[in-house]
Order: C-alpha cells, then structure tokens, then sequence
C-alpha cells in the first residue's frame, strides 16, 4: 500500500477518481471545486472527520521457555 503523504501521484489520482465515480461527480482523478464541495473543504465548509482503520494486533510465534528478570 501507498503512504498517505499528501503529495498528488497516481495513488492519490486513483483515490480521486473512485471517490469522484462512487460520489457521481466527473471522473477527473483532480482535486477540482466539485470535488473540494464534495468533500467539505471549501472555506466555510466542515470536513469529514477522518478514522483511520484500525490493524488487528497478529498474535506471535508462541514462546517456549521461562522468563528471567534481570
């Protein structure tokens, strides 16, 4: 997976356009006003809140062994 870096490339264009197709905006892979309306990011508007998802903790290999404190 891509970072979220704020930087616009193919994954950010990607992003665009599936949001702009899911939303019925035109499909530009641009961050244009129809976009920045949609997504509340025009002066006086509210963005959305943002959550990232959440990672399920992977349990370990299991430990064999007894512990000694030092």
């Amino acid at each position: 997976h891509d970072e979220i870096n704020g930087v616009y490339g193919p994954a950010m264009e990607f992003s665009l356009r599936a949001y702009q197709s899911r939303t019925r905006l035109p499909v530009t892979g641009r961050l244009d006003l129809e976009t920045l309306a949609a997504l509340q990011l025009l002066p006086g508007g509210r963005a959305p809140m943002f959550y990232p998802p959440r990672r399920r903790a992977r349990p370990g290999p299991p430990v064999r062994g007894e512990w000694v404190p030092e």
